[in-house]
């Protein structure tokens, strides 16, 4: 695709291309909103906007009409494709076919070799079925520690405001209630945001984190030995820089780890009744 350039992350609100892509992601908006939108947050001036602009457009990943920005639907094709490629040769044969087409009772399995791959195809999962489920099904999670709040803030702060802001409640439990833990407390704010932690974890596999989309559920099971350095590492009776970026390098590291995504209400209905108990939904 000649006239199509690279894919650029939607997510990398860090670069001002990253963050007009962010803006336009949900729709279509006009420069002067997207302007406005922008000096509210960073430090960028008409020029150095419109010019970034003219790149995008040159570049064939939006386009422009009547002054309103839209990203360019054969640019989003390009990357669908190129995602599709990737995900062949990285992931395997096992992961052929697409999950948001899963009829009830099937199921995909994904292989993974370290957190860092796996949160973000997780992430890019939890997007996709975000968009093909009612908005009345709430974003339902348990992990036996939810380490993605220390080591993984932005794309789990991201998460958490596209699920808010579908008008779904974004629901988690910690099985633990550590130091660790509550780190991740000042991040919700108890009303569409909730976060419960246990005293004991509900799943004795301290592998094992879940996610419930209405029918649809993600189940991870980290490799054995980083889980076991996760739960030591969470021990730990003070959390500063330094011994965040001990758990970032054990999160880092090498080991085998497997993702099942499946649509199964059965299943999700009683997964979510189990979970659910103290929220306020």
């Amino acid at each position: 695709m000649k006239n199509i350039s690279p894919i650029i992350s939607i997510k990398d609100n860090k670069s001002l291309d990253g963050t007009i892509l962010s803006l336009v992601s949900n729709g279509s908006r006009s420069t002067h909103e997207i302007f406005e939108e922008l000096s509210k947050t960073n430090k960028v001036t008409k020029q150095g906007f419109y010019k970034a602009l003219r790149k995008l457009k040159k570049d064939g990943v939006v386009v422009i009409h009547n002054k309103n920005v839209s990203l360019n639907i054969v640019w989003l094709k390009y990357v669908s494709d190129y995602v599709a490629i990737v995900q062949h040769y990285y992931l395997g044969n096992e992961s052929s076919g697409s999950f948001v087409n899963l009829k009830d009772g099937e199921r995909i399995r994904y292989n993974f070799k370290n957190a860092i791959d796996t949160d973000n195809f997780w992430n890019h999962a939890l997007f996709q079925i975000l968009e093909i489920t009612s908005a009345k099904s709430n974003f339902v999670a348990y992990g036996p520690h939810v380490w993605f709040f220390l080591v993984r803030v932005e794309d789990e702060k991201a998460l958490m405001r596209n699920v808010i802001g579908r008008r779904r409640k974004y629901l988690v439990t910690a099985g633990a209630n550590t130091l660790g833990d509550k780190e991740a407390v000042k991040y919700f704010d108890n009303n569409k945001g909730q976060y419960k932690m246990l005293s004991r974890p509900l799943f004795e596999d301290n592998r094992y984190y879940l996610n419930i989309v209405g029918d649809y559920l993600i189940e991870v099971w980290l490799d054995k030995n980083s889980a076991k350095l996760i739960d030591d590492w969470y021990r730990r009776e003070s959390v500063d820089n330094n011994n965040v970026n001990d758990l970032r390098k054990i999160i880092e590291q090498r080991g085998r780890i497997k993702m099942v995504i499946s649509r199964n209400s059965r299943k999700a209905e009683k997964l979510s009744k189990k979970l659910l108990k103290d929220f306020v939904v």
